[in-house]
């Protein structure tokens, strides 16, 4: 989001999920952190002793923790987690509350990664779906007028939103 904001434009983590819950912009990767569990050895004063991590067929009957492993997108990492499932392009899977993410402690279980590449495709959406209202329009209205109003809003957001799905230039939000 850093990088929207220095090149001037707003967003934030809500507009980036309920853009993806709508099926407009998503990341270009996901990763779900592969879990590590750490042989650990508590030593009588209370210090903890880190004895490395626990491989598939060793037995141990110690203590364990349990850590997200490393990722980055070198070539051999990203292909492991590929390979497990761990990485993946977010638009190919059902959308999921970015919630659903968060581990303890709001601890990241899954990240999801955007590149510079993707700011003008950004811009182009939130032009596309963003509206000015002119305040000084609405004193004279009354509940009547608001909600046929309101339906019309409705009824350009539906249009917009299919037309920026299929892929087109939608026409521009109207100025209201």
């Amino acid at each position: 989001m850093s990088y929207c904001q220095e090149r001037g434009l707003d967003t934030s983590r809500e507009e980036l999920e309920q853009l993806e819950k709508l099926g407009l912009f998503y990341p270009f990767a996901r990763v779900r952190y592969a879990k590590l569990k750490i042989k650990v050895n508590t030593l009588p004063n209370g210090t903890v002793q880190e004895l490395g991590v626990l491989k598939d067929s060793e037995e141990w009957n110690g203590e364990l923790r349990e850590e997200n492993a490393y990722f980055s997108f070198h070539k051999d990492t990203a292909i492991a987690y590929l390979e497990e499932g761990l990485l993946w392009e977010p638009s190919t899977r059902p959308f999921q509350p970015w919630k659903e993410f968060l581990g303890e402690n709001y601890r990241a279980l899954v990240d999801s990664y955007y590149t510079s590449f993707q700011i003008f495709t950004l811009y182009h959406i939130k032009m596309r779906t963003t509206i000015s209202l002119g305040l000084h329009w609405w004193p004279p209205y009354t509940d009547k007028p608001i909600e046929e109003r309101g339906k019309e809003f409705s009824e350009v957001a539906i249009s917009t939103i299919e037309g920026l799905k299929k892929g087109g230039w939608a026409k521009e939000a109207p100025i209201i």
